[in-house]
């Protein structure tokens, strides 16, 4: 039994989705973590922290990839002191490659062969003896990752998603699809649903889910990331909205040793 499971357990008694979010994550390999087109800081800081927490549960075969398509570069929305073991995309598919897929239902290819002009490629495709290839034996499409679990952050609804959802809904409706916000207005889209209104940030609320995967805290890009979160969207504590449990789960991040210092050089005096 994995420490992530034995951890879970013990989540289940507080919060059954948080123990859900948390065995879903253990036994997935693929991860995509998706953000809607209008990020902020807070949106940002939180998937990095949760990115980075799953690749520290994982194995090095495992990919986890952080995806968002918002207009705003991504320099002004990751803090430079954030160093980010991992590559932000901006599509899921990150290849540049073209996916053909031959059916053997009515012939087994055998041979292949290309021919190259001035208009392009020509494919050829050799049928076995006494076969025929048929309309619909052939697919094409680019090589996408194939994905697991999608984690969705920050998203009312798969719309606000944007290019990212309307280039690849089929991967949203057939594979699990874990829904975290802090909106009133969530429509609870998930196949798990994690959505606290109280919460006073994103960072906030997935810090719940990083505690619950055994030493994903120490990590000091972890910590600061959630720190960095909170801080931004709670306008360093003045917000009036900052509740008890925010200044208590801010002291916890600094007490692990999230740079509360470079957080505020960098939202406030730079």
């Amino acid at each position: 039994i994995s420490r992530i499971a034995i951890k879970s357990a013990m989540t289940d008694i507080k919060n059954p989705n948080l123990g859900t979010i948390i065995k879903t994550i253990d036994k997935s390999t693929r991860i995509a973590v998706v953000l809607p087109e209008q990020a902020n800081i807070d949106l940002v800081s939180a998937s990095i922290a949760l990115s980075t927490a799953i690749k520290f549960s994982k194995t090095e075969t495992e990919k986890t990839l952080m995806i968002f398509s918002s207009a705003t570069p991504q320099q002004l929305l990751t803090p430079p002191f954030l160093k980010t073991p991992f590559k932000i995309h901006s599509a899921i598919n990150n290849s540049n490659q073209l996916e053909i897929k031959i059916s053997d239902r009515h012939a087994k290819p055998t041979e292949l062969r290309y021919e190259k002009d001035d208009e392009g490629l020509t494919v050829f495709i050799t049928p076995n003896s006494g076969g025929n290839f048929q309309d619909g034996d052939v697919t094409v499409s680019p090589n996408m990752i194939k994905f697991d679990l999608v984690i969705i952050l920050g998203a009312a609804n798969f719309e606000q998603l944007g290019k990212v959802y309307l280039d690849n809904t089929k991967l949203f409706f057939e594979t699990p699809h874990i829904n975290i916000d802090i909106n009133p207005a969530n429509e609870f889209f998930g196949t798990v649903n994690f959505v606290q209104t109280v919460a006073t940030s994103m960072s906030e609320l997935v810090m719940d889910i990083v505690e619950a995967i055994p030493d994903a805290l120490k990590s000091e890009t972890v910590s600061t990331a959630l720190l960095a979160g909170i801080i931004s969207q709670t306008s360093s504590f003045r917000d009036p909205k900052t509740t008890p449990q925010t200044m208590l789960k801010a002291s916890r991040l600094i007490e692990v040793g999230a740079k509360q210092q470079e957080i505020i050089q960098y939202l406030y005096k730079t």
